[in-house]
């Protein structure tokens, strides 16, 4: 009877850090995007794209890609670095 708490508290455990992760990631990229709008050009240049008004900032091992324009700032994704840029690219 023992085993399956045993594993349920082994899952929750799991659970629970990637949630605490997750909200780690979230809070901080939500302060990354807090300066955009007076700061936008702090990013580089996505170097697949090759266009200065895409650029990007890095949170944790994340790609935050967004759009500059004269009035908005606008997020275009949040991509993990490892995932494959031409195929988020091409879907979109």
């Amino acid at each position: 009877m023992t085993a399956p708490r045993v594993a349920w508290r082994r899952n929750y455990n799991i659970l629970r850090v990637t949630l605490q992760a997750a909200s780690k990631v979230l809070k901080q990229t939500l302060a990354a995007t807090e300066g955009l709008t007076s700061l936008a050009e702090r990013g580089r240049i996505v170097p697949e794209i090759d266009d200065p008004s895409i650029r990007e900032i890095f949170v944790h091992s994340y790609r935050l890609i967004y759009e500059v324009r004269i009035d908005q700032v606008t997020i275009l994704a949040i991509l993990h670095g490892a995932r494959d840029f031409a195929k988020w690219q091409d879907n979109n």
